[in-house]
């Protein structure tokens, strides 16, 4: 199965042999168990700043400029046990949507200095590299001592074709602005650079990375990184949208405010066909109107400015719809409690001229009438 998550590799440039790299990553059927302690790991990763438990989703944007459109990309948490946390990566493309899965093992999450973003080889276990976050002991290395090995490895069908070694180095602390379930939120991270060596598409690469880290060592997701000087234009991943379950913080805030922001309810490209990885939020929706029977809902669909006023203006009508149907058919919510609205780009949060504002604007707004 190919790649979803963006590969590094694809746009290496040819440089000046490096060193020898030892230790390549592994494909597995399974993850090595570890020796206990597993419960309370899981505990304090689902309490960290963004949590790491089942239905958290990072939605970073890729621009492409042959087809002058963008491409959503969702990277879901499907699963976490005691030994891995399974992944799922998808990229909705206008054409369709191309699924892969990943797990990442635990004893990883303690100790790997390898790092990898990309999804889909079978097996799907890449023993001895995160794809989420720096493990445990690089971090601790980056605070304590201010530097951390680092190294990126690509795998593609089942061969390693990109490997590039090195260091990451802290560069100071400071904040990051993401959209987190329903508001914008500004998470702390350490941000850290450094320069690497290695091979990648059989040529010798040096390049520039760049990465910023949330700083809590419960999961210290990475939100940004980048490979600067990989082709004309490098690689770069950033999360600046980022939803999971809250457990019951929807449905108090549409208790005490009656509005609430949706983020987490995926689409798409141009369509409102719902994507896989809103089920979390649309559960959650549900549980909150099962609770409070007396309530009902208008459901509210928001659009970017991209592809014109009439053609937004449907677009956001279907998705409202979508929801609804959703609702009303998967989680038994009579139809008579919701109704639907499409505001296509007319009621902008934010601005369209980035991606980022363009992410924000793209929303289903629940409120309680």
């Amino acid at each position: 199965m190919r790649q979803v998550a963006p590969s590094p590799a694809a746009t290496a440039t040819a440089l000046e042999p490096a060193a020898d790299l030892s230790e390549p990553p592994v494909l597995a059927n399974e993850c090595p168990a570890i020796d206990g302690g597993a419960e309370d790991e899981i505990a304090a990763q689902a309490s960290a700043l963004v949590p790491l438990k089942p239905g958290l989703t990072l939605s970073t944007t890729w621009h492409r400029t042959t087809e002058a459109d963008e491409v959503e990309c969702l990277t879901h948490v499907r699963a976490v046990d005691a030994d891995a946390v399974a992944v799922t990566a998808s990229c909705a493309m206008r054409e369709a949507t191309h699924t892969a899965s990943r797990r990442e093992c635990r004893v990883d999450l303690h100790s790997a200095y390898m790092f990898s973003t990309g999804a889909g080889d079978e097996p799907d276990v890449l023993k001895g590299a995160t794809m989420l976050g720096l493990s445990k002991t690089s971090f601790g290395e980056l605070k304590a001592k201010g530097t951390t090995r680092h190294r990126n490895v690509t795998m593609y069908e089942g061969r390693l074709i990109g490997d590039l070694d090195g260091a990451l180095s802290r560069q100071g602390t400071g904040s990051f602005a993401a959209t987190v379930n329903d508001r914008v939120v500004e998470l702390p991270v350490i941000r850290a650079a450094g320069t690497l060596r290695g091979i990648a598409m059989g040529k010798s690469v040096e390049t520039r990375v760049e990465a910023a880290i949330l700083d809590d060592e419960r999961f210290p997701l990475i939100l940004e990184y980048a490979l600067r000087d990989l082709g004309t234009k490098g690689f770069s991943v950033r999360y600046t949208k980022l939803s999971y379950p809250t457990d019951g913080e929807l449905e108090e805030r549409l208790a005490s405010t009656k509005q609430v922001d949706v983020y987490g309810i995926y689409f798409d490209v141009g369509s409102d066909r719902i994507r896989e990885e809103s089920e979390p939020v649309l559960r959650e929706i549900a549980v909150a109107l099962a609770h409070n029977p007396e309530w009902t809902l208008s459901i509210d669909g928001h659009t970017d400015s991209a592809g014109g006023e009439a053609y937004n203006l449907d677009l956001s009508r279907r998705r409202s719809e979508a929801v609804r149907t959703a609702l009303v058919e998967r989680y038994a919510i009579a139809a008579v409690r919701l109704t639907t609205r499409g505001f296509g780009a007319s009621q902008a949060k934010d601005t369209n001229d980035t991606a980022e504002g363009r992410a924000r604007n793209r929303r289903v707004e629940l409120v309680r009438q």
